[in-house]
């Protein structure tokens, strides 16, 4: 949201560059551009303190969805626009737009606003966001519904799990009455539990079947995760190669040694020196094509999204850490195993992390 800004600017006065875009439901979205510099400056990002991080490591955050049988996903309705800036800062994030589009740029046809909400695009915009989240379920340290609360959110999205549909409810509750007494409407609740479903009332419910969940797809139904990724890309020079990786986003690790490949390819690009745009020779490109075709593969590739068939903390069960790692001359390796060893009877389930390089 924005309003008209005084000519005379405070103390702090900053521009930011903007653009419409059009979205799929033809409304027009501004984005702005914190990060432009103007001509021998720094830019607004690199002036603004960024905050440190107040939610959970993605890593963590996904491992803890995967945890229980209940997985539950919802989203916080226009979180940004929810929050004020202080009036004095508003001057930091001014921007200029013109009163008549159909005539030329003039002083008088120029009009002056600023935002009167953190901006999309403005690198602290997270951490405000995630500091109110955290100051809200702060007032009570020991209730553990408003924990989880502190610790399952990821900017506006919250991504957890409970052990039954009860527990899943009750927290619903908590958590959506909390955050609508200070305006947040947490909306587009998503579970795998069809009972959850239909005990909220539908307008808070997302009609989706599969649902993004921090890169990865989650059916919904099935109770499966899987890779997405859309091939937009025809890869022929070094800028093209990098987008291609680029585009899996693989956060747990699991496909890691999948991607192993382009990467040592990308390395091999690199000592051709050529330009971020110069296509590549011919060998090269064929190569390319091919380990395009291995990486789409990844798109067949689905996981349960539930790690373990008792809880956690099941009575006698033991839980061991088996590490391995391993090197070659290209590359090297190391993947960790959560071992689930119930009382009696055999191994039920494993989790694994891995994180894969190449030699420079």
């Amino acid at each position: 949201m924005i309003e008209k800004a005084p000519r005379k600017a405070g103390k702090i006065c900053r521009y930011m560059p903007w653009r419409p875009n059009l979205e799929k439901d033809d409304k027009i979205r501004l984005v702005n551009d914190a990060s432009a510099k103007p001509k021998g400056g720094p830019s607004l990002n690199d002036l603004i303190h960024v905050g440190p991080k107040l939610h959970k490591n993605l890593v963590g955050l996904l491992i803890s969805f995967r945890l229980r049988a209940i997985a539950l996903t919802a989203d916080i309705e226009k979180a940004f626009l929810q929050m004020m800036l202080d009036e004095k800062d508003r001057d930091s994030v001014r921007i200029l737009s013109l009163k008549n589009f159909t005539q030329p740029v003039s002083p008088s046809n120029i009009e002056i606003y600023r935002s009167t909400r953190p901006p999309f695009g403005v690198n602290a915009s997270p951490f405000l966001l995630n500091m109110v989240i955290q100051d809200l379920f702060s007032d009570e340290p020991e209730n553990q519904w408003y924990k989880i609360g502190r610790e399952s959110f990821y900017v506006d999205n919250l991504l957890v799990s409970t052990t039954t549909v009860v527990e899943a409810l009750q927290l619903y509750e908590v958590l959506t009455e909390k955050l609508k007494s200070v305006g947040f409407n947490l909306r587009e609740w998503t579970s795998n539990s069809v009972q959850f479903r239909k005990s909220i009332p539908a307008e808070k419910l997302s009609t989706k079947a599969h649902v993004s969940v921090s890169g990865l797809s989650w059916d919904v139904n099935l109770d499966t995760l899987s890779y997405k990724f859309e091939d937009k890309v025809e890869a022929h020079s070094l800028r093209t190669t990098l987008s291609c990786l680029q585009q899996v986003f693989d956060p747990l690790g699991c496909i890691l040694p999948c991607l192993l490949d382009l990467k040592m390819f990308l390395q091999e690009c690199w000592k051709l020196k050529l330009s971020w745009d110069q296509e590549l020779p011919t060998p090269f490109q064929t190569r390319l094509q091919r380990l395009k075709v291995e990486r789409n593969e990844i798109l067949g590739i689905t996981m349960p999204r539930f790690l373990w068939p008792q809880p956690m903390n099941g009575a006698g069960s033991l839980f061991e850490l088996h590490t391995f790692c391993d090197a070659s001359i290209k590359a090297y390796g190391c993947a960790v195993y959560l071992v689930s060893k119930p009382k009696s009877g055999c191994l039920v389930r494993t989790y694994s992390l891995r994180k894969v390089g190449w030699h420079p």
